[in-house]
């Protein structure tokens, strides 16, 4: 089993997704409840008086950037999950035994927290916005609002498609650094990988000021970035690498856990 086989790398996103069951039913509830209780709140939904759709889109609006930042927070955070199932020496062995390639395994378990768990966190924003509107008929005599609008409204509002990539990349690269995280943290992987992503951070912008002060000091030269360093083919492809190589950091890793029953000694 050398080559990539369709047919296993199926049986085994199949397989994930039985034995992660209780972690997407809790992804759900749990993002659904918070969006249905924003709704609820932010929409007056205990005053029991009657309210048109403008007003109600206006109230929904007010503070929907908190909405929207959970979603954000969420999708960068589910990558840290990647192998949370893995914590006792029986699953290890299960996951070794498993009739397919470490790439097909690490591949499912990779597009589970990239794009499954980000999906499981919109179709909880659907439903509790559908059960919203239906509450709201109920108690504003007929008034209802829909949040979906509200979500698309930033994407639209962007003036080009940088804009676009500049966010969605930088929700890739939170990813896959929470990923790469996920495969060394046991415990409370999601927190402490936002520490360390939080201090990697101060680390690189302290060592390139100070790199920039010591150019100032002690040489002629002038320090300064160009116009077109983020409009360039290079920020592009700045951008992928970072994106690509946590990723493939965490399947070398991934490829190492199966073997040594240790997360610390492997790397």
């Amino acid at each position: 089993m050398r080559n990539f086989n369709i047919n296993r790398f199926c049986n085994v996103t199949k397989r994930l997704v039985v034995v992660r069951w209780r972690n997407i039913l809790n992804l759900f509830l749990g993002f659904g409840i918070f969006f249905l209780l924003y709704a609820l709140m932010a929409g007056r939904f205990f005053a029991w008086e009657p309210m048109d759709d403008a007003t109600l889109k206006l109230a929904l609006s007010g503070g929907f950037a908190m909405v929207i930042s959970a979603m954000g927070v969420g999708a960068v955070i589910s990558g840290s999950f990647i192998i949370s199932d893995l914590n006792d020496y029986q699953s290890r062995v299960n996951e070794l035994m498993l009739p397919a390639t470490n790439l097909e395994k690490y591949l499912a378990r990779l597009l589970l927290v990239m794009i499954g768990f980000p999906l499981i966190i919109f179709c909880a924003f659907l439903v509790a916005d559908g059960l919203q509107q239906v509450l709201s008929m109920l108690v504003h005599h007929g008034g209802r609002a829909s949040m979906l609008p509200l979500l698309f409204a930033p994407v639209t509002e962007m003036s080009s498609l940088k804009s676009v990539w500049d966010t969605v990349g930088l929700i890739l690269v939170s990813n896959a650094f929470l990923v790469l995280c996920g495969m060394f943290y046991r415990k409370t992987a999601w927190l402490k990988g936002f520490l360390t992503m939080i201090a990697f951070c101060i680390l690189i912008v302290s060592c390139l000021a100070l790199y920039a002060y010591l150019i100032e000091k002690y040489t002629d030269y002038e320090v300064y970035i160009s116009e077109s360093f983020d409009t360039g083919v290079g920020a592009y492809l700045l951008d992928v690498l970072l994106i690509a190589l946590p990723y493939y950091l965490g399947y070398r890793i991934y490829c190492r856990l199966l073997v040594i029953n240790n997360r610390w000694r492997n790397v």
